[in-house]
């Protein structure tokens, strides 16, 4: 499954759980960023949408699994690694997340380490000629 396919399948719920994620704060707020990210392919466009609707709750939600809540996981580390926003710090997710996805189920953790496999090679310079 790709993420693309993933985000169809999200539920209103799952939505709603990611909204709340930062102590229930601007939850409509998150909730209408949110939306318009899932409609975009996951990506936060942070020019047009600005930063912290919806990126402080995704962010939030990028930092812990929390059991029974599996999927917002794997949503919020997905947007936050199609976003950009993490930059270099792929591998350091991979790293701190370790435990987390080995916990997960097979399609949600395979979907989620090519994420981060193709983050980190994309942070990664080119190799190319050496110039004098």
């Amino acid at each position: 499954m790709t993420f693309q396919e993933f985000i169809e399948t999200i539920t209103e719920a799952e939505r709603d759980y990611v909204s709340r994620l930062d102590y229930g704060q601007d939850a409509e707020a998150h909730r209408a960023a949110l939306d318009v990210v899932l409609n975009n392919g996951g990506v936060i466009e942070t020019e047009s949408q600005g930063v912290w609707h919806p990126l402080e709750v995704v962010e939030l939600g990028r930092n812990a699994l929390v059991e029974g809540h599996e999927r917002e996981f794997v949503l919020c580390v997905g947007i936050t690694l199609l976003t950009g926003s993490v930059g270099d710090e792929a591998e350091q997710i991979l790293d701190y997340h370790m435990q987390d996805l080995a916990s997960l189920p097979q399609d949600l953790r395979t979907m989620l380490e090519e994420m981060v496999t193709e983050a980190i090679e994309g942070c990664e310079p080119e190799a190319g000629p050496i110039r004098q």
